[in-house]
């Protein structure tokens, strides 16, 4: 669990438990008609244009707001978390990239997972890490 304490962020915090890398996720969900209970397949795919130039990462993580602070109005999920204060650098041939993070909306398990687009080449980097920079504070998480 990394705590963003010593920033403007005040009592926020995240925890990664795991991360996973594929062309696309089928995630099974359940909804109710009329009482009965329904069980469905939803897949998820990168949504840009250029979807062969991409993959998904789900990330299992959980986060805390500081009630305190306004952003805490806005973000309610792992995804929009990630999406608005994480850069996702990695080493791919011996060359350091970084990205924004973007988030591909879902209906359900938001407080649990994100599946944001990144980059095909993100799959074979030796180093992969999640850098938040917060007003000068800098924050660190190896996923690889």
């Amino acid at each position: 669990e990394v705590s963003f304490k010593e920033s403007i962020l005040k009592n926020t915090s995240i925890n990664i438990k795991s991360f996973e890398i594929a062309d696309r996720f089928k995630e099974k969900y359940t909804y109710t008609i009329e009482g009965k209970e329904q069980v469905a397949t939803y897949s998820i795919i990168p949504s840009s244009t250029n979807k062969s130039e991409l993959q998904i990462m789900k990330i299992n993580a959980t986060i805390k707001m500081d009630p305190t602070i306004y952003a805490s109005k806005k973000i309610k999920t792992p995804a929009e978390f990630l999406e608005r204060y994480a850069i996702l650098r990695y080493r791919y041939q011996g060359e350091y990239k970084s990205i924004k993070l973007t988030k591909i909306n879902v209906d359900f398990n938001v407080d649990e997972y994100a599946y944001l687009e990144i980059p095909k080449d993100v799959e074979k980097a030796n180093k992969i890490e999640l850098l938040f920079l917060i007003r000068g504070k800098k924050y660190t998480i190896n996923l690889k």
